[in-house]
């Protein structure tokens, strides 16, 4: 099994962990945190009102997951992946380590999907970025991108009012 494999086993063994210790969370200490340690590393489920996280870390990296409406970008985030104003973040995460990697959720009103797929591509083209693919249903547009060491892929889709467009980005090498 190569590293690569290897790594993303034991994130997903942990994911699991992290899944089941949502149920102990709620019934764990006063300060809404839980930690599960195993030998691979260690999964923290911090609750925080209508916001959150999990945060998986062993020796090959760690990877946090984020649940907050109206949050940021995740820290890490690559200043030259352009992400379109006026969207509310509904989801994020970053896998950091050797291999390192972030999807960001968001929500638009105001905005079809092809239009804001559209300013996706224009912010990324301004980057440096080139456009690999293009798909475009109407109520849905799909687009992957490279450039500066990294692969993007974006997927906008309309339901009733709003369009999400979940970004996710991964360094290339």
């Amino acid at each position: 099994m190569g590293a690569r494999r290897a790594w993303t086993a034991r994130v997903s063994t942990a994911a699991m962990l992290a899944a089941l210790g949502l149920g102990v969370a709620g019934c764990g200490g006063s300060d809404g945190e839980t930690t599960i340690v195993t030998e691979d590393g260690s999964v923290t489920i911090d609750e925080n009102g209508d916001e959150g996280s999990i945060t998986i870390e062993s020796s090959e990296g760690s990877m946090t997951i984020t649940g907050e409406s109206g949050g940021d970008l995740p820290e890490s985030w690559p200043s030259v992946v352009a992400v379109p104003e006026g969207g509310t973040i509904t989801a994020s995460a970053a896998l950091t380590g050797e291999d390192q990697g972030w999807t960001v959720s968001l929500v638009y009103t105001d905005i079809s999907a092809t239009d804001l797929a559209a300013e996706v591509k224009a912010g990324l083209e301004a980057e440096g970025f080139e456009q690999q693919t293009e798909v475009n249903t109407g109520e849905g547009a799909m687009g992957t991108y490279t450039g500066n060491g990294y692969g993007v892929t974006a997927i906008a889709g309309e339901d009733d009012s709003e369009v999400t467009l979940v970004m996710t980005v991964a360094e290339t090498g």
